[in-house]
């Protein structure tokens, strides 16, 4: 998911960036028209309504808009000599920091009401970063991935783009000052200032748009919130705003022309787009450009063309509290989805209601603040105060994020009598959901992260010289398994040889990465790997198979292009085709190929529900049906797995030990946690199913 208005600065006074020294300056509705459009664009986009698929791009629109404002703002003031850094960080600071904590301190009280304690802390965490201006690199760090919707979702990501303009807002003026400074100490043998700022400028934006495409064809997560693949966009607006007094020379009919091709490069954007085209990059040059085209035409003929319908009352009305809506819409959207759920009251209804209701607050919020402040005579002629101001706004939203934090502890402790499922005797719960969260231990770097192509050397565990030879190979969901196949091969002495990739089936099928938004061909070469050091091995007597539910919708089809969850039969035939080829070539060093069903998944995540449960965690137990979600995923790929008949290829069902006929607990009778999220095992659940895995798997290999 995504976000969007940055500081739109101070366009909405009398104003037309970069205007010729001395010249009036025109309030320009079209601006506001635009950036009522962008942020149309980016709520659609969040509220899920098919047909905006691409609204992601109306942040992009307000980073060129927010380039060219703040650019022609500091031009204006550097060339009448009234250029005054700490005036214009103070009017950033009334213009951005009364709404921007207000959101802040708001979603940390909801956060408090509505989050799973155990999930408080990150929110936390995010709520910091966004107070101090670094969340974009705090969701870098972590590979978010901003196209996911799921209830994990952070409620300030959209601050992520606010942290990217602050951070253009502290360097750039910055920049123009020293490119000026640097002219005027050549003494006449270096350009002016004007062209030393259009030569940094220059250089910003082209090495910016290159780092940009080099990201987004490599790491996905990076490019989309790394200041140096988003600087490029600003410096869009800013070309712009160098450029203006030349471009209001232009003659009037290809100005007009410009402008509608530019919305039309916008709005085309947004529906063409969609979450797996490759982001920023060079899919992003076509909704700047088409910014760059509206606010030209718009500067050669205001009122006209493309202008006359963004400056409609109603249009600019909404592109006045398009920061207010931007800041407050996504809260409004994940609190929903936190407390409901994506389906029923979460619906279409519910996210309508979310919207709207986010509007009214948005409107309120900038009648009431967002514009008083702004507009506010007495902090404009007290700069030192403003200032001290924004730090202690700054301060508020950083300690209500601490004291979210705080609220994080949960009830549940080891050893304390909880109800167990169905109305059983109580048990002893064993681990907190904190423990329960605890990782697969062990493994080394034989799992391996998404852009590994090549698997260690030393993946063998157990005895080497054990007269069984076990492997494991598969995604994170037979990672999992690894504790379990751990602890035999000591107890037995078998040679367990272990390669694991995340989110990469063995079957020899294309598959689709969502974070890094491109085909996975990390996973594609580990595979080839994996298969040439299974057979350097020597004979092995088998290899187990697991891998998730989940990739119906993450297929490439035989043209290359990603299919549609919906393609079944075209999906269903390409893993029929990919589970041939693996067998194939397995049972040329194996003599038992065992394939693990998956597990059951939950319908939300387990330790976090726990933490809210209090003794009755029952109430986070889930039905068989729903459970197997995973299965109704899985049932079109392994019915065409199955279909590739080998005598010695098996299936190894553990569905039966997570569920009873009817329901899957989230806590077993033994009192251990589950799920260690909503789909993968803990290890403690794994241990304890240790002996019936292995008898399950001694069956297969005894034929």
């Amino acid at each position: 998911m995504e976000t969007v208005p940055l500081a739109i600065s101070d366009a909405t006074k009398p104003s037309v960036v970069g205007s010729p020294k001395g010249v009036a300056r025109a309030y320009r509705g079209d601006i506001d028209g635009l950036r009522a459009v962008s942020v149309l664009l980016v709520v659609a986009f969040h509220a899920g309504l098919p047909f905006v698929s691409g609204g992601f791009v109306g942040v992009d629109v307000f980073f060129v808009i927010s380039g060219f404002l703040i650019t022609g703002l500091l031009l204006d003031q550097l060339e009448t000599g009234r250029l005054s850094l700490a005036g214009f960080y103070a009017r950033r600071v009334r213009r951005l920091l009364p709404l921007s904590a207000l959101v802040l301190v708001s979603t940390a009280i909801a956060s408090a009401l509505l989050i799973a304690p155990l999930d408080r802390p990150r929110v936390a965490g995010d709520i910091r970063s966004a107070a101090l201006y670094f969340s974009n690199w705090h969701f870098a760090s972590q590979a978010t991935d901003y196209m996911a919707a799921n209830v994990n979702t952070s409620p300030v990501l959209h601050y992520w783009s606010l942290s990217v303009e602050e951070q253009f807002y502290v360097a750039w003026p910055l920049l123009i000052l020293g490119a000026a400074a640097l002219s005027r100490l050549g003494r006449g043998r270096l350009p002016s200032p004007r062209v030393m700022i259009g030569i940094v400028l220059g250089g910003l934006g082209i090495g910016s748009w290159v780092i940009s495409v080099a990201l987004t064809s490599s790491d996905g997560s990076l490019a989309y919130f790394a200041t140096q693949s988003r600087a490029w966009e600003l410096a869009a607006g800013a070309g712009l705003a160098m450029a203006l007094p030349a471009l209001q020379r232009l003659p009037r009919a290809p100005a007009a022309i410009a402008g509608w091709v530019g919305l039309v490069l916008i709005v085309g954007s947004a529906l063409v787009f969609s979450r797996d085209t490759p982001f920023p990059g060079t899919a992003a040059s076509y909704p700047v450009l088409g910014a760059v085209l509206v606010l030209g035409a718009g500067a050669r003929i205001q009122g006209n063309g493309v202008a006359r319908p963004l400056s409609g009352p109603r249009v600019q009305y909404v592109g006045r509290i398009s920061y207010a809506w931007y800041l407050w819409h996504w809260p409004f959207l994940v609190f929903l989805q936190a407390r409901f759920g994506s389906t029923g009251v979460a619906g279409a209804f519910g996210t309508a209601t979310a919207v709207a209701a986010s509007f009214v607050v948005a409107a309120l919020t900038h009648r009431v603040l967002e514009d008083p402040v702004r507009r506010s005579r007495w902090l404009s002629a007290r700069l030192g105060w403003t200032l001290v101001a924004g730090l202690a706004l700054t301060a508020v939203s950083v300690a209500a994020a601490f004291g979210l934090a705080d609220a994080g502890d949960t009830d549940l402790a080891v050893n304390k009598p909880v109800i167990a499922i169905k109305n059983a005797a109580p048990v002893i719960l064993r681990m907190t959901p904190e423990q329960a969260r605890e990782l697969v231990p062990g493994i080394r770097d034989c799992h391996a992260t998404a852009r590994m192509v090549k698997a260690p050397a030393d993946c063998t565990f157990g005895d080497p010289a054990g007269k069984v030879t076990i492997a494991l190979v598969g995604d994170s969901h037979a990672e999992q398994w690894f504790p379990a196949l751990l602890s035999l091969a000591v107890e037995k002495h078998w040679r367990l040889l272990s390669y694991t990739k995340d989110a990469c089936a063995f079957m020899d099928v294309p598959i689709w990465h969502i974070a890094l938004a491109r085909p996975y061909l990390e996973c594609t070469a580990w595979r080839a790997n994996v298969a040439a050091r299974l057979k350097a091995a020597g004979h092995i007597d088998a290899v187990v198979i697991a891998r998730t539910a989940a990739y119906r919708g993450l297929t490439i089809g035989s043209n290359g292009q990603r299919l549609s969850y919906f393609s079944t039969a075209a999906v269903d035939a390409m893993w029929a085709a990919g589970a041939a080829k693996t067998f194939a070539g397995l049972e040329k060093i194996t003599s038992h190929i065992v394939v693990l069903k998956d597990n059951p998944f939950a319908p939300t995540d387990i330790p976090a529900c726990l933490s809210s449960a209090g003794t009755d965690v029952a109430q986070c137990a889930f039905p068989r049906s729903d459970g197997l979600y995973g299965a109704s995923l899985d049932a079109g790929l392994v019915a065409a797995e199955q279909s590739v008949a080998l005598p010695n290829v098996s299936w190894l069902d553990m569905t039966d030990q997570f569920c009873d006929p009817t329901m899957c607990p989230a806590v077993d009778s033994r009192g251990l946690i589950i799920y260690r999220n909503h789909d993968h095992l803990t290890v403690a659940e794994i241990l304890a199913l240790r002996d019936i895995f292995a008898t399950k798997l001694a069956d297969i290999m005894a034929n």
